[in-house]
């Protein structure tokens, strides 16, 4: 390797280890569990990202946000400004109006949530001037006259609705498909958390901490009323945070319980014994720290010390927070690996891989400015890249670069099978060059984005007036397949279609005039967004819901002799999904913030990526 790539590899690993060091040390006391988003006096949203990701703008800088709420796949977010309520999707940009200057206005903000998700992404709660206003991502809204709610919080399943307002007052609404029917009315509690299903946890001024069923309002007691509680909090294990301080005491804070369920009932304990003001603070969705909220300043709580951190930010005027993914798994093993674009710690975005850690990439580019494009060689041996509107070739084990001439408008590059010719489109034809010495060749004009076969005999193209073709160069026949959203090559050479011209994944073998069989079809309101073929050769298909919105993802094993489909279970929610090319696992964004998640669908648990931080983009497979 040579010295000058050696250094540059050195100092790079040695300064990205040094932030996570510092990250984790430094955030001992803090350790977010998930992004923090704040809203400002001058109507913009900020995200305060994990790691090494920093502070970003969220919301468009035209528009003055009054409240808002981050979905459940941690993408999506719902805002209102005084025109109207819109939904963004801060990785890719969509957008769409749910609803005009109707959507109306918060009676208060800052004393809790005031726009929140169902946990399906389906359903969207706000607070209004005369209660309370739901609509449906189906169709349809719902309201509730009520008095003023100054905080929401749907149910774990998304059957209720918890509402506080003023007083300590709570209600529960249940929901029946489009409409909210008033279930349980609470007259006292301070703070309700619910702590799975239809469970919710209730610390009634008059002391004691209760447990209620909300489907028949049923309460067991779980500790006596010689002790008022507030605030409880469910943890990730299955515990609660909940403050607690003696019935007769009123000149003394309360300090931190821990209430962990056993087979016959909880336990409730003491958890330290430092007391908390609790004042102006909300707990974070996990239950392991507190935010302050006061006079436009922010700060993050400790609850077992009380120690307290500003924030070097003001004009706060409401927290929310982003969302919270499941424990991650430590252990996971790549069976491929996996090539992304993101900046490194000057501010280049370079190219990455993951190695034998899957949460810490290795950079592969020492460029100066950033890479914008990249392909990698079937083997893994060789990269192509652009950088600065020029193409590179690297060989990946050495650091070797060449460059091989000017890249502007170059786009789509992929390699042949065996390593040697490049493949890429200038956005009105298709050219091959050498991986190396030589000229480039047009090789047909009018399409783009060449993909090999297996064979390399072959082409899956897009012709320019965006259907897909297949395009033999040894013949000069192009095939129209349609407008399908994506496409592919299959081990013995078929190709699997899906995607905008059929709900359908069809299945088209080249050598026979025939046209697409249908192969699956995916259930009602759903839509394949991705394929991948498994080593035993059955087809791996991962679906989500075909509309606007977050959408938890599903898997389908299915037999290419067109057998029934077997459901692998629900992933959950993963941005922009892509399958490894064994279909073993998928790599998706987890947040707006572009954090990777890459899911393993043999332990059903899931892997994040701590550095880099934010990415440009990802990819699996070197040919797809």
């Amino acid at each position: 390797m040579p010295f000058a790539r050696f250094l540059f590899r050195f100092t790079l690993l040695f300064l990205t280890c040094l932030v996570v060091s510092f990250s984790v040390h430094a955030q001992d006391a803090v350790n977010l569990p998930t992004e923090l988003y704040v809203l400002l006096d001058d109507g913009r949203v900020e995200r305060f990202g994990l790691g090494a990701s920093g502070s970003s703008k969220v919301t468009p800088e035209d528009q003055i946000v009054i409240d808002f709420g981050v979905a459940p796949d941690g993408a999506w977010i719902a805002y209102r400004t005084d025109l109207n309520l819109q939904l963004l999707n801060m990785i890719t940009g969509q957008s769409l109006e749910i609803e005009g200057a109707s959507a109306g206005f918060p009676p208060y903000r800052g004393n809790g949530q005031t726009l929140v998700w169902s946990p399906d992404g389906s359903a969207i709660a706000y607070t209004m001037d005369y209660g309370i206003r739901a609509h449906f991502l189906s169709g349809g809204f719902t309201d509730i006259p009520i008095t003023p709610i100054l905080d929401l919080k749907w149910s774990p399943d998304g059957r209720y609705l918890l509402a506080r307002a003023e007083q300590n007052i709570w209600w529960v609404y249940r929901r029946e498909g489009t409409q909210l029917i008033l279930n349980s009315a609470i007259p006292s509690s301070f703070g309700a958390e619910w702590v799975g299903g239809p469970l919710l946890m209730l610390a009634p001024e008059t002391g004691g901490l209760f447990l209620m069923d909300v489907t028949n309002n049923a309460q067991s007691e779980l500790a006596t009323t010689d002790l008022r509680f507030q605030m409880p909090a469910l943890r990730r294990d299955g515990s609660v945070s909940v403050f607690a301080q003696p019935i007769t005491e009123t000149e003394i804070n309360p300090v931190l319980y821990r209430i962990t369920p056993t087979t016959d009932g909880a336990t409730v304990e003491p958890f330290s014994e430092n007391p908390v003001d609790l004042a102006n603070l909300s707990w974070f969705p996990d239950g392991s720290l507190l935010v302050a909220l006061s006079g436009g300043v922010i700060g993050l709580v400790e609850p077992v010390s009380g120690q307290g951190y500003t924030l070097p930010i003001t004009g706060v005027v409401m927290v929310s927070w982003g969302a919270l993914r499941p424990i991650p798994e430590t252990t996971l093993t790549l069976s491929q690996t996996l090539h992304l674009l993101a900046a490194d710690l000057t501010g280049v975005v370079q190219l990455w891989e993951l190695g034998d850690d899957p949460a810490i990439a290795n950079p592969i580019t020492p460029a100066d400015v950033d890479v914008t494009d990249f392909a990698i060689s079937r083997d893994g041996s060789r990269a192509v890249y652009v950088s600065d509107n020029t193409l590179f070739l690297t060989t990946i084990s050495s650091g070797e670069i060449t460059p091989l001439g000017d890249a502007t408008g170059l786009q789509h590059f992929t390699f042949n099978p065996d390593g040697q010719t490049i493949a890429y489109d200038d956005g009105a034809a298709i050219y091959l060059r050498p991986a190396g010495e030589g000229e480039a060749e047009q090789l047909i004009n009018g399409y783009l984005q060449p993909r090999y076969s297996p064979d390399g005999s072959a082409f899956l193209v897009r012709i320019v007036d965006g259907d897909l073709a297949l395009f033999t160069p040894a013949s000069g026949e192009v095939r129209r397949l349609g407008a399908y959203t994506d496409a592919l090559w299959l081990q013995d050479g078929r190709i699997a279609l899906f995607g905008t011209a059929t709900p359908n994944l069809q299945l088209l073998d080249p050598t026979s005039p025939d046209a697409p069989i249908d192969l699956y079809t995916p259930p009602a309101g759903f839509t394949v967004i991705d394929v991948a073929q498994t080593v035993s050769g059955a087809l791996r298909v991962l679906v989500a819901r075909d509309q606007l919105g977050p959408s938890t993802l599903e898997v389908f094993n299915i037999a290419l002799n067109g057998s029934t489909a077997v459901s692998l279970g629900i992933v959950g929610y993963l941005n922009l999904p892509q399958f490894s090319d064994d279909g073993r696992l998928i790599a998706g964004y987890g947040s707006g913030a572009r954090g990777l998640v890459i899911y393993n669908l043999e332990t059903q648990r899931e892997t994040i990526l701590i550095l880099p931080s934010f990415l440009t983009e990802f990819r699996w497979t070197a040919f797809r």
